[in-house]
């Protein structure tokens, strides 16, 4: 029969983040696997993929590399577009594949790991090679451009329809 302290207890340890404990796993030097939620990495990585991730002292991140890093909200795996410096600190510019303009600059030192493998169905569709890379790191600056193009496209339609300046853009 449980009682109510047991119950507490238990109450507190399922409002634990899975992303908290596999941050503080990647910490202490551990690999860890996990099912990704989400769709801001297709098409490289799907809603239900397993995701092996391996720390950033055992793989360090290379552009075009899908990192893990904190969130206000609990974490991300995104994509490395570039290494910047900003004074004495070094930052990752980050972005998810399918996001065209939206990018995240993060403190190097919060990177907390590298995706170094994906597996789809029971088969590994990623494996970190040069190659799956700069396959990666191309489709985000293009689907960037993408983005750009098409924004501009409707307000190119706006003004010919007559509905510009919009007040928003004002």
């Amino acid at each position: 029969m449980r009682n109510a302290e047991h119950d507490e207890q238990c109450t507190r340890c399922e409002q634990v983040p899975l992303a908290r404990v596999a941050l503080d796993l990647l910490g202490s030097g551990q690999a860890v696997r996990f099912v990704a939620r989400g769709r801001s990495m297709r098409p490289f990585v799907r809603d239900g993929d397993v995701l092996t991730i391996e720390p950033v002292a055992k793989a360090c991140p290379r552009r075009g590399d899908i990192v893990f890093y904190a969130t206000p909200d609990g974490a991300a795996a995104h994509r490395l577009l570039a290494i910047r410096r900003e004074g004495d600190r070094r930052m990752a510019l980050t972005r998810g594949d399918v996001t065209g303009l939206w990018t995240e600059t993060v403190e190097w030192a919060d990177l907390c790991g590298t995706v170094v493998a994906v597996h789809r169905g029971g088969r590994r569709v990623l494996r970190r090679t040069a190659l799956e890379r700069l396959t990666g790191l191309s489709w985000a600056r293009a689907r960037g451009l993408f983005v750009r193009f098409r924004l501009a496209g409707s307000r190119v339609k706006r003004v010919l329809r007559g509905q510009w300046p919009v007040a928003s853009d004002q």
